[in-house]
């Protein structure tokens, strides 16, 4: 049996996590199961991702950069629930 690991979209620039929500600005209605399962290795285009592929955030910028700005007081709040 393979081990299960964590979808690329974790430590992709473009993800955006809410609550039962996981989406990206490549599939703003949401992440297909073949990506978020590995089925699929997003380095390579996927069919509806609006040319926007895979890229590997910096540490620095988890929580400073994306698409949400997130004030100091809305970052603690969320690491608190991981």
């Amino acid at each position: 049996m393979m081990p299960l690991k964590p979808p690329i979209c974790f430590d992709c620039k473009y993800f955006i996590m809410e609550l039962f929500n996981w989406h990206c600005e490549a599939f703003p209605e949401g992440i297909p199961n073949d990506i978020v399962s590995s089925a699929f290795d997003h380095h390579k285009p996927h069919e509806g991702d609006h040319g926007i592929q895979y890229v590997k955030i910096r540490k620095k910028e988890r929580y400073k950069t994306g698409h949400q700005e997130r004030k100091d007081s809305d970052t603690q709040a969320d690491r608190s629930i991981i």
